[in-house]
């Protein structure tokens, strides 16, 4: 129920399970947004004509950030891994101009066939794709994640996975894009869902 695949290593299968899986049984992810981020989504005009690309290999977590953007009006195009993701990519460049069909992509980072650093760096290095948002949304943290996030060309960073940091971070980015911010030209900023109580703190004490 909870293999995700099989290997071998020095002549021995190993079977790989699925942890997310495990411990969204033993702990289920919340996905209820709160009032903070559906009312942020409301300040973004035509918010229902973006369009956003989640990539990861869970099929779990791809679910949740489905779920969550759905609940906020955007769109949503679901890759599974890496390769996926920039085939897809390159698919959509030949019927026209990226920015008018996605405007934000979403990677996992440790994903098969081709993750998200070489995803990310892959998009950065294609002229036609080059100006993409991209956040990275990966269990993995610490100073080398955040250092290599920044060094790909990535724009964002965002833990697995809490449905209302994840949201935050979407719409912190929508909002750069709709005032006409590029992906390449955009420095690495990591959004937290705290700046948005905070000011809205603000602005109830003003």
């Amino acid at each position: 129920m909870y293999l995700s695949a099989v290997t071998q290593f020095q002549d021995k299968l190993i079977e790989i399970v699925d942890v997310e899986r495990i411990l969204s049984e033993i702990s289920p992810l919340e996905e209820k947004l709160e009032d903070v981020i559906i009312n942020a989504a409301k300040t973004i005009k035509d918010i229902s004509k973006f369009t956003v690309m989640l990539v990861d290999d869970s099929l779990l977590i791809l679910k949740h950030e489905k779920k969550a953007l759905d609940k906020i009006g955007v769109k949503t195009i679901l890759c599974q891994n890496g390769r996926i993701a920039l085939e897809k990519l390159l698919e959509l460049v030949k019927k026209g101009p990226l920015e008018e069909q996605v405007q934000l992509l979403v990677s996992d980072v440790e994903m098969p066939q081709m993750d998200g650093y070489t995803l990310c760096s892959k998009i950065r290095a294609h002229e036609k794709l080059k100006d993409l948002y991209v956040i990275i949304h990966t269990s993995m943290s610490g100073g080398f994640n955040f250092g290599m996030v920044k060094k790909i060309g990535a724009n964002d960073f965002v833990p697995k996975f809490d449905a209302n940091e994840f949201t935050y971070v979407v719409l912190h980015s929508l909002k750069k894009v709709a005032q006409g911010i590029r992906g390449s030209d955009a420095e690495f900023n990591v959004s937290s869902v705290e700046e948005l109580k905070e000011s809205h703190h603000k602005d109830d004490m003003d």
